[in-house]
């Protein structure tokens, strides 16, 4: 049978030379062999070599059938119960990850990590145990310890007047993301012809380069004591293409630039993402974007005060991942993270939704949907996953929550919640909070809410990042940048990859030595915002939760225009 890559090979003119085992390699593979053999059940490596011809999958022992951890969960589910759980969920998980070195003379490594996270509620307490333990035993003892400590934790828990969680049908069902080219039936040279194609379709205009590439395919089962059980399998990417290049400078040396190829942003999605003449085509137009910003002249910072700014579409991704997403946390207003993220700027629903705090094309979404990066049909705590908005208009409409904490809320707002013998809380989810997106990024997590993907709609009539400039005048250009976030969310500092001096509407030197200061507040509240065709990714990592744990979201939005930031000297 024919490798579904040999066409794209073919078209791409890539061409590979056998690669025979060198020392290096069998180096290389015997240090995997030991350190898989040396982890914990958790997790397990196996080497997978520079060149073969057999899939990747084939390297590793065979995961689990969907039938095993769904047994696992009913197991887990009965032990509980039977300990006097008045409530208890659970998350199993099984993944693959495979991330295909650069270099193609490296050996790669093929990760198996299994994993569930149970939680429960008894005698009016809560609490979460994660485990690796398969057998029968050990997920006994995982539930009867987790009993145990719930009913520890109800003092505790009375005291601070915690909520079962919120009410919600049943739900049973199966979910896949559909894939045309699953990578963990290609081979290691499959994955080489990949890299290789986008490498050669580039070559003339630009150098292309990838960070590490993550393939990764999951098997997580949701099972709780009211009868609700699904299985929901997916296939992700985390492979980002970028354009780099420099110029030598005189008295500043090489001066060196990266811009994001757009396309290449984590989604749920196989091997087909990476293929076709539309990849080949935005790789061309984003080195031609890039060439003319390197021959720019170079000056160091020598003039700071108040600026207006033109963020390229990942900086706005960033800022806002940094600093508003957060903020919209419903266990970050309600003070649950105060002493690890800090209390936020925003305040809670109460006071905050429904007012126009924002620029009003300042549409904001949570997407659930294929191919977006952490889609699903069902959230970690059986809500039904939904594309649902946060802000319209400007306005804030939705937190972001879990049925936990949406307990709280509805608790707040009437005094007429009961509670069933499920041990759930039968008030109805209140609408200033969003649910469908309590996630277990690692799935000895409890669930928090944490969304794979949100995305800042543009406007349908704004205009691109050249004229967000020209009408900007004269302020500064900043493409693609790190945020450093407050820790009270309020602002951050934007320290850029490139950063330009703007007169007249037209870019005319790049600036050295300078970073950005911002107030989250004061530059959303007058925000240009771009059109479709301006709109760039960032991939966010964030703290949160109890118990904390970090998280990633991919953010999208479009350029935007900003005001009154601060430039100031590194």
């Amino acid at each position: 049978m024919v490798s579904p890559i040999a066409t794209a090979a073919a078209s791409a003119g890539a061409w590979l030379m056998p690669m025979p085992l060198t020392r290096r390699n069998f180096v290389t593979l015997s240090s995997l062999a030991l350190a898989g053999a040396a982890m914990s059940p958790l997790t397990r490596v196996w080497a997978v070599p520079p060149r073969s011809r057999r899939p990747v999958a084939s390297f590793a022992a065979p995961v689990m059938a969907p039938e095993q951890l769904r047994a696992i969960a009913t197991l887990a589910i009965e032990a509980a119960t039977q300990a006097g759980a008045a409530f208890a969920d659970i998350r199993v998980s099984e993944q693959r990850t495979y991330q295909p070195w650069a270099d193609y003379r490296m050996a790669s490594g093929l990760r198996l990590t299994f994993g569930y996270g149970i939680r429960v509620w008894a005698n009016g307490g809560e609490a979460f145990v994660g485990s690796a333990d398969p057998t029968p035993e050990g997920i006994a003892r995982a539930a009867r310890s987790a009993v145990a400590t719930a009913r520890d934790q109800a003092p505790i828990a009375r005291a601070r007047r915690a909520r079962r969680p919120i009410a919600r049908p049943v739900v049973t069902g199966e979910w896949t993301v559909p894939v045309e080219i699953d990578p963990f039936q290609l081979s290691p040279d499959d994955h080489i012809i990949v890299k290789q194609g986008l490498k050669l379709s580039g070559r003339q205009a630009g150098n292309v380069t990838e960070s590490v590439w993550t393939w990764q395919s999951e098997t997580r089962v949701f099972a709780a004591s009211d009868g609700s059980l699904t299985t929901q399998r997916t296939t992700s990417m985390v492979c980002p293409v970028q354009v780099s290049g420099g110029e030598w400078i005189s008295g500043h040396g090489r001066i060196g630039g990266t811009l994001a190829v757009p396309g290449f942003e984590p989604r749920v999605a196989g091997v087909e993402a990476m293929l076709g003449d539309a990849a080949h085509d935005r790789l061309e137009a984003t080195a031609d974007e890039l060439a003319p910003l390197l021959r720019l002249p170079v000056h160091m910072l020598d003039d700071v005060g108040r600026r207006d700014l033109v963020l390229d579409g990942p900086a706005f991704s960033a800022l806002v991942g940094h600093t508003l997403l957060p903020a919209l946390r419903l266990s970050r207003a309600l003070g649950e993270e105060h002493d690890t993220e800090g209390p936020g700027f925003l305040g809670g629903p109460d006071t905050v939704v429904g007012q126009p705090l924002f620029a009003p094309a300042l549409n904001l979404w949570v997407e659930a949907a294929a191919p977006h990066y952490g889609a699903a049909k069902w959230d970690d705590e059986g809500m039904e996953a939904r594309t649902v908005s946060l802000m319209e208009h400007g306005a804030v409409v939705r937190y972001l929550g879990t049925r936990e904490n949406a307990s709280a809320i509805a608790h707040a707002a009437s005094s007429r919640a009961t509670t069933g013998e499920s041990g759930a809380s039968t008030m109805e989810p209140p609408a200033s909070v969003a649910l469908g997106v309590g996630f277990a990024q690692e799935v000895m997590t409890a669930p928090a809410a944490r969304p794979g993907a949100v995305t800042v709609r543009p406007a349908q009539d704004g205009a691109s990042l050249a004229a967000l400039a020209q009408h900007m005048q004269t302020g500064l250009l900043m493409r693609g940048t790190s945020v450093h976030p407050d820790p009270r969310g309020g602002g951050g500092v934007l320290w850029s990859g490139m950063l330009f001096d703007v007169k007249q509407g037209h870019i005319v030197r790049r600036i050295l030595g300078g970073r950005v200061e911002f107030s989250t507040k004061r530059v959303l509240h007058d925000a240009i915002l771009g059109g479709p065709g301006s709109v760039g990714t960032k991939i966010v990592a964030t703290g949160g939760g109890l118990p904390f744990s970090y998280s990633r979201t991919v953010v999208s939005a479009p350029a935007a225009l900003v005001r009154g930031v601060g430039l100031v000297r590194n």
